[in-house]
């Protein structure tokens, strides 16, 4: 895959797939066991090559100017503000544009309507999905997703990490930054630790579901 820009960026690193790494888009790094810190270095976001057939489509999303198409499930979208980046999601299904939740900066609030969109980030969102062991940083914190129900959003089980036991597990009192987490979008030869292993991933710009 050529990179055919990069930026600095907050939002972290080029891939998404609600998989976790075991599932063999991802290689072994042998002998690296769980541990704070590491040298992955995040930020650096590229965007996929258009003429790579499975690389995902990117939609720039002007909020002052949305999109008049809908937005096809898997697509990266790029939220844009006066012309600065303010966020990257993935879609999670095909958005139409009438859809109530078609704006990524304003997730529904009603559990009977999906989320739509995964903010490609490791902090705790809360319109976002958890499973058990999932980690986030919150509040320059590392935290484990550790209740025994799914975290789903807008229902009883939407509990922040400041909720405490048994919902979540403080791990780390540091933002532990190359921990696998679900909704980041990683680039292949990015490198994150997944249950006590290091894991190196194998493809591009992977979004979740595909």
């Amino acid at each position: 895959m050529t990179a055919l820009g990069t930026s600095v960026m907050s939002v972290v690193s080029s891939w998404a797939l609600a998989l976790a790494p075991l599932s063999g888009l991802w290689g072994g790094v042998a002998n690296v066991q769980l541990e704070g810190g590491g040298d992955v270095v995040i930020g650096m976001w590229y965007m996929p090559d258009p003429d790579d057939a499975a690389a995902p489509d990117v939609v720039d999303f002007d909020i002052d100017n949305p999109p008049t198409e809908p937005i096809k499930k898997g697509s990266i979208v790029v939220v844009k503000k006066n012309g600065e980046v303010v966020g990257v999601f993935t879609a999670l299904h095909t958005i139409d544009p009438a859809n109530p939740d078609f704006n990524p900066l304003d997730p529904n609030e009603r559990w009977v309507r999906p989320m739509v969109y995964s903010e490609n980030t490791a902090e705790y969102r809360h319109f976002h999905h958890y499973h058990n062991h999932d980690y986030v940083i919150f509040e320059g914190k590392t935290y484990q997703y550790a209740w025994g129900v799914a975290y789903n959003p807008n229902t009883v089980s939407e509990r922040p990490p400041s909720a405490g036991e048994p919902y979540w597990v403080k791990v780390s009192d540091a933002p532990i930054q190359d921990l696998w987490f679900r909704h980041r979008i990683y680039l292949r030869g990015a490198e994150v630790i997944y249950k006590g292993l290091r894991y190196r991933c194998e493809l591009d710009g992977r979004v979740p579901g595909l």
